[in-house]
């Protein structure tokens, strides 16, 4: 059994052996990639506390090129640089569930969507203040959608920059809120 974990409190990748401090965590099968951290941890997303812990059932090997149709875990990289850690879903039998998007949060001009994942690990990982478990949800995507108002704000933005109106998005938005805005050209036929 190979442990990844965080080796400090205040610093927040995981390493490999205590000494290996990764940059990117994937998780691989047959080739692609099912899972990617973009970063050295794992962040739970409805939990918003990281991964201090994976217990892998496997040993890690170094590599100094990353080949996804391996069947073992590896990693590849320099100090420089930072270490990636590929972990094949197969061998290790962790299991996804089926990606959902969550609507998180909305503004006057745009609304975010947040694509989740659950991972489920047969062997155990830890996570900072719910202590051991097998399954942890992730976000491996975000979206950003405008809302009416907010097509409405580009669209103005756009007309003053033809124009060449120089006025940032912002003070265009704070315009539209409180004003009509018609252009000259549709006034005058009125």
């Amino acid at each position: 059994m190979t442990k990844i974990r965080r080796v400090n409190r205040g610093y927040r990748p995981l390493f490999i052996d205590g000494e290996l401090c990764l940059s990117n965590i994937i998780i691989y099968n047959n080739g692609k990639v099912l899972y990617e951290s973009g970063r050295g941890w794992i962040e739970s997303y409805n939990k918003n506390e990281d991964v201090i812990e994976i217990n892998l059932k496997h040993d890690i090997s170094r590599s100094t090129k990353p080949i996804l149709t391996k069947k073992k875990n590896f990693y590849a990289g320099n100090k420089d640089n930072g270490y990636t850690l590929y972990i094949n879903a197969d061998i290790e039998s962790i299991e996804f569930g089926v990606p959902t998007w969550i609507r998180d949060f909305e503004t006057d001009t745009r609304i975010g969507y947040t694509k989740v994942v659950d991972i489920l690990f047969k062997s155990d990982i830890i996570l900072g203040r719910s202590g051991v478990t097998r399954k942890i949800q992730v976000a491996t995507e975000h979206e950003f959608r405008d809302t009416i108002f907010g097509k409405r704000v580009k669209s103005l933005y756009e007309s003053f920059r033809q124009d060449r109106i120089n006025i940032s998005l912002y003070d265009t938005e704070k315009l539209l809120a409180k004003y009509i805005v018609k252009r000259r050209v549709e006034v005058d036929k009125q």
